[in-house]
């Protein structure tokens, strides 16, 4: 999380996953459900209310919104026990349902200020691809922010590869494939992972009752 501040999100994302290989950490019990503390489930949800209150934001309030979204992503690494749970933890999957619908509805603005704009022009797909070269690479803000989100996206494609869902391997892939492009890394990914611990826990459920 600290180094994401300093470099691109995907470096910092990577840099973590090469930790994970380099330095595997043992397995944990297998709970029926995970448990996220308040203090990361509250920084996590306050910072997407920056990222979607980033659209009414102006030339004087931009970099403040900026600077919030970016503190509160690092503020559990401020407390020294940020992994302790408590009564207000809630479980690992409410955590990506919420994260994963947030960023739905982000993600349909977005899309839908997108098809307004493009309203009126050659929407074949070379004249769309100009077009999304032009908007990429309209600013050295806007060009950083869109190869990392690409790269984010090929990291965690990789990552499925590696780590694939029993039984669902190439639909993880498919949808990451397809749906990526469309609704964006931000709402593929925590569906996935919502997927995939809800998964795991019916399977540890269907074993308690065997």
């Amino acid at each position: 999380m600290v180094l994401a501040q300093l470099v691109a999100v995907s470096v910092g994302y990577n840099l973590f996953n090469l930790a994970l290989v380099l330095h595997p950490q043992p397995v944990p019990e297998k709970k029926a459900d995970n448990r996220v503390p308040p203090l990361v489930w509250a920084s996590a949800f306050l910072a997407l209310v920056t990222v979607a209150f980033s659209r009414f934001t102006d030339d004087r309030t931009f970099f403040p919104n900026l600077l919030t979204m970016h503190g509160l992503i690092i503020l559990p690494l401020l407390s020294s026990q940020p992994f302790t749970s408590s009564r207000y933890s809630i479980s690992l999957a409410t955590v990506y349902f919420v994260i994963y619908t947030a960023s739905l509805v982000i993600r349909l603005y977005t899309l839908r200020v997108a098809i307004a704009g493009l309203q009126g022009q050659d929407l074949n797909p070379l004249g769309f691809l100009m077009a999304a070269f032009d908007v990429f690479y309209s600013h050295p803000a806007q060009s950083s922010i869109g190869w990392d989100i690409i790269w984010t996206t090929v990291s965690f494609f990789v990552w499925v590869t590696q780590n694939p869902w029993p039984g669902h391997a190439t639909f993880e892939r498919l949808f990451i494939v397809f749906g990526a492009p469309l609704v964006s890394i931000g709402v593929v990914a925590p569906n996935n992972l919502l997927n995939r611990e809800r998964a795991r826990k019916k399977g540890l459920r269907e074993v308690k009752e065997e």
